[in-house]
């Protein structure tokens, strides 16, 4: 019993805090709020995904509104840094993001969903490039990776391939991919 005590009091003593900082970004109902654009960008918002609606219904990929998502982390991964914000989700233990090979390796174009986004919205899903100050064109893309920061393990001298495959089933869907290793820091 003695031994059980000193093994955790050693524990507890030797055991080190890691902290980083959380970032709040007001959701985009309260930033539109707060800019007197609420009603403005509900109409228009209504009237775009009724013009879509049809389209949308056929699409076997459930529509999310993000627009209530507050928490993130800046991330880098890789030797030089490459950046990424991160969402935080409490239901999975692994980080996994996009990697150049998403999409048949595709160099990153905006795609539609970044153009049809509400701009501060776009700005946290989307590269800057790719956003525009008003909703237009069409919310359903076939390519989930188009306009998304992509990881891109030969840039990285630190990267290690693991070899393993990963499929983890969210509520939300699905996500295929492979396991590596390499330098990961909080911003």
């Amino acid at each position: 019993m003695k031994a059980v005590l000193l093994a955790l009091l050693v524990a507890v003593v030797s055991a080190e805090v890691h902290q980083f900082n959380i970032g709040y970004r007001p959701n985009l109902r309260q930033r539109l709020n707060a800019q007197g654009k609420l009603a403005e960008y509900e109409k228009e918002r209504n009237e775009l995904l009724a013009k879509k609606s049809l389209q949308l219904a056929s699409s076997s990929s459930p529509i999310i509104d993000y627009e209530d998502m507050a928490y993130m982390v800046q991330i880098s991964l890789g030797t030089p840094a490459q950046n990424f914000v991160l969402f935080i989700d409490s239901g999975s233990s692994n980080l996994w993001v996009p990697d150049i090979t998403c999409a048949g390796g595709k160099d990153a174009t905006c795609g539609s969903y970044c153009k049809s986004t509400p701009y501060d919205a776009c700005l946290t899903f989307c590269q800057e490039e790719c956003c525009t100050k008003t909703l237009s064109e069409n919310l359903a893309t076939t390519d989930a990776c188009q306009s998304k920061h992509r990881f891109n393990s030969t840039q990285s001298s630190s990267y290690v391939t693991n070899g393993q495959k990963f499929d983890m089933t969210y509520n939300t869907g699905e996500v295929k991919g492979f396991f590596g290793v390499d330098t990961f820091c909080t911003l």
